[in-house]
């Protein structure tokens, strides 16, 4: 049976809710596992703006759209933690000073600037984005 092509959108997008925490930083260490966990389970860091930007700019240079839409995801992350953990919101009644701990590490929230993490995320996303381009031949 054939296996069919993966959009370059949907290769990046997999790869970039397995290794959030990698491309992106800044996060209090008590929420580490909290992006990744959301970006397996739900959409809410996912936005109209990130995905029209990827395919938009995909065929021109790759990486930059990736960069950019890691840049628009890392802003949507900080958005909704700012939400969650806000003066006055319910998590931020039961936590009290720990949730402002976690809202004054939010301005930290932003894609890595270690270019040999960013280098290995691009190639992984493009290592398989070639992949399934070759032919497969069954030996």
């Amino acid at each position: 049976m054939e296996e069919r092509e993966r959009s370059p959108w949907h290769i990046f997008y997999s790869t970039l809710s397995d290794r959030v925490t990698d491309v992106i930083t800044g996060f209090h260490p008590n929420l580490a596992n909290y992006p990744r966990d959301q970006a397996k389970s739900t959409d809410n860091f996912w936005s109209v703006e990130m995905a029209d930007t990827f395919p938009d700019n995909w065929d021109d240079d790759p990486e930059w759209a990736m960069r950019k839409a890691v840049a628009l995801y890392a802003e949507e992350i900080a958005e909704h933690l700012s939400r969650i953990f806000a003066m006055g919101s319910p998590l931020a009644g039961l936590l009290g000073k720990e949730a402002q701990a976690y809202m004054d590490r939010i301005p930290d929230i932003a894609p890595t600037t270690d270019e040999d993490v960013w280098r290995d995320f691009v190639d992984s996303v493009l290592a398989q984005y070639n992949a399934q381009a070759r032919p497969q031949h069954d030996c």
